[in-house]
Parts: structure tokens; C-alpha cells; sequence
């Protein structure tokens, strides 16, 4: 499948919207709402279902793993910033 610069561009835009609304979506507390454990909004995932219906579905699985890889991020103690280099 080849995939022109314009929609390289989208993706890369609509996942750094997921990104952003999945952060912006850990600072509100819904369970003081809906007191059930693991309840969340899912901000995130209208950007994914965007980008299955505009894109496909191989761009909306970049972005849903992205999503992923960053919400494991805490639980698997990873630092995904890259190395400082040393003089």
C-alpha cells in the first residue's frame, strides 16, 4: 500500500491529538462521577475511529498503538525520551 505525503501528514497529526487527548483525559477525574473503577471518556478513541473511517485500517492500528504503547508506558517503567549525550 503506498501512502501519500498528505495522509503520512494526517496520521501523524491525528496522533498527536490521541496523544494529547489521552493525556488531557488522565487529568479529569470521571470516577467522581461514575464511581466504577476504570471507567474512562475514551477521548482518544474518537480520533482513532476518525482516522479508520479517513484513512484505513493500517493508520488507525499506528495510531491505536501508539495510544497503547503510551498508556503502558507507567505500568512497564519504560523511558521513551531519547539519551542524553554525554560530552
Amino acid at each position: 500500500m503506498k501512502i501519500s505525503t498528505r495522509q503520512l501528514a494526517l496520521c501523524a497529526v491525528l496522533t498527536a491529538l490521541a496523544l494529547g487527548l489521552s493525556t488531557l483525559e488522565n487529568l479529569f477525574p470521571v470516577t467522581l462521577v461514575i464511581p466504577l473503577p476504570g471507567v474512562k471518556l475514551g477521548l482518544a478513541n474518537i480520533v482513532t475511529v476518525f482516522a479508520l473511517y479517513q484513512l484505513g485500517p493500517l493508520p488507525a492500528l499506528c495510531i491505536l498503538a501508539a495510544i497503547v504503547v503510551k498508556r503502558l508506558q507507567p505500568v512497564l517503567g519504560a523511558d521513551l525520551r531519547p539519551a542524553a549525550r554525554k560530552a
